[in-house]
């Protein structure tokens, strides 16, 4: 992982305000400004890319939703199938958990930023989005025994 641009003990660091800095740290300095910028564009690309499909899938929710509202009223308030209403349901949790990766990675780089550490102590997203689902379907066969 990149290191933010924080000297480590090893390196030197040199005072810039008078204006001279030698050729060989310009070129390294140039390309890692390039590589920074490179990183920028894909993260804010990714973010904004994953963001816009959530926001696609929480619409077909909502349009879900409507018609199986529109569906009861049709029906003098007769609630439709139990399937149909689970179907519905679960077309907001890939949404969900989309965002709540998203939310941590960039909350996790802040403070990676923030206190030096390494971001390779963190587990995978695809690990994440897994635990977090299956902490989901573990809180939600709960509440179904719960009832049962």
């Amino acid at each position: 992982m990149a290191d933010f641009g924080v000297p480590s003990a090893e390196t030197e660091v040199n005072d810039l305000s008078a204006g001279s800095l030698p050729e060989s740290e310009k070129a390294g300095l140039a390309g890692r400004l390039e590589l920074d910028k490179q990183r920028l564009w894909q993260r804010s690309g990714l973010f904004w890319a994953v963001l816009l499909f959530a926001v696609i899938m929480t619409g077909s929710f909502l349009w879900f939703v409507s018609q199986v509202l529109c569906l009861i009223s049709i029906n003098g308030g007769k609630l439709p199938d139990w399937h149909l209403i689970l179907l519905g349901s679960g077309l907001i949790l890939p949404p969900t958990i989309m965002l709540y990766g998203l939310m941590r990675r960039v909350y996790e780089v802040e403070r990676v930023q923030m206190n030096g550490a390494s971001s390779q102590d963190s587990a995978s997203p695809s690990a994440e989005i897994v635990s977090a689902f299956s902490s989901m379907a573990t809180a939600l066969s709960d509440v179904i025994k719960s009832r049962t």
